[in-house]
């Protein structure tokens, strides 16, 4: 290959400068993987992150869990178009030969929205597939972002304010861990607990926030976000099936977006295959954006698809 691709070691995040890795590091412990990726002088040109585990002695190779994409993040200094795509080739033809060399059971990773090329991916005999997401623009005002909302969405906010809750941002560990689970567990969703567990335990943190909807008896609804880099992922909601109050989930996915104008340049919603939370999502005003998914499986496993 072209690149070498190294791992970094927890110990060398912050001393190299990846401390927003280092972050992602603490929350998803020792199956986040960080690489690099060397040009021949050994000078970094970029780096993204995988999620490696193991499940009945098979070795999976997965996009971590509740992210979108592997964070791929590329320095081109090239600037002649037909450059720019040699070298994008070449990065990407060596990520493949290196996934190929990991002799995975399965892999499953998806690649940011910028990487529009697959071929090399092809060429390795990968899989080649496509994910959607909606992003939502955070540089709008509040007002520009539910003007771009679908009427059903400002509804439910307008009357979901007027209603008599409260909307409090939260880090109890314990209310969201519980809110989550039973949200995961309803949708028959397979999940880590443990993972589940790590990332709650962030709660104190700025890069992961919470709002709760609740009156004066019963919890209504909840939102949680994580921030990574300049983007807002949706990680996981709970909405009181017995409520009669049906703009809580809204609501509170509402304060957690405008809370990430202020952390954030981007809302990920982190998508979803199941058309009645597509068009939820739709509602939002977010771009319908398509990233490249390579897989290559030589078993079946559905663990952390969502």
């Amino acid at each position: 290959m072209k690149y070498k691709i190294v791992e970094i070691s927890r110990s060398e995040l912050l001393t190299k400068g990846y401390s927003e890795h280092a972050r992602l590091h603490d929350i998803y412990g020792e199956n986040l993987r960080i690489y690099t990726i060397l040009d021949k002088n050994n000078g970094t040109i970029g780096s993204f992150i995988l999620y490696i585990f193991n499940k009945l002695w098979e070795k999976h190779i997965i996009t971590p869990p509740f992210l979108t994409d592997i964070q791929l993040r590329i320095n081109c200094k090239a600037q002649n178009p037909s450059q720019v795509n040699s070298f994008y080739k070449d990065i990407l033809e060596s990520i493949a030969l290196f996934l190929r060399e990991q002799q995975a059971t399965v892999v499953d990773i998806v690649l940011p929205p910028y990487v529009l090329n697959g071929l090399p991916f092809v060429w390795a005999k990968f899989d080649l597939g496509i994910r959607y997401t909606y992003l939502l623009d955070l540089s709008f005002s509040e007002m520009e972002l539910l003007n771009r909302m679908s009427s059903q969405r400002r509804k439910n906010i307008k009357d979901g304010e007027k209603s008599e809750v409260v909307v409090d941002k939260i880090d109890d560990t314990e209310i969201i861990k519980k809110l989550a689970l039973e949200t995961l567990s309803s949708k028959n969703a397979k999940y880590s607990e443990d993972l589940v567990n790590r990332i709650v335990s962030q709660s104190s943190s700025e890069r992961l926030f919470t709002y709760l909807v609740h009156d004066n008896t019963d919890k209504l609804a909840m939102a949680t976000c994580l921030s990574v880099e300049d983007e807002v992922y949706y990680l996981f909601g709970w909405v009181n099936s017995n409520a009669e109050n049906s703009n809580a989930g809204t609501l509170a996915l509402w304060n957690c977006i405008k809370h990430s104008q202020s952390v954030a340049k981007r809302f990920n919603f982190a998508g979803s295959k199941i058309p009645s939370v597509e068009r939820y999502f739709r509602g939002f005003g977010g771009e319908l954006t398509p990233c490249l998914s390579i897989s290559r499986k030589k078993g079946v496993s559905n663990l952390f698809k969502k």
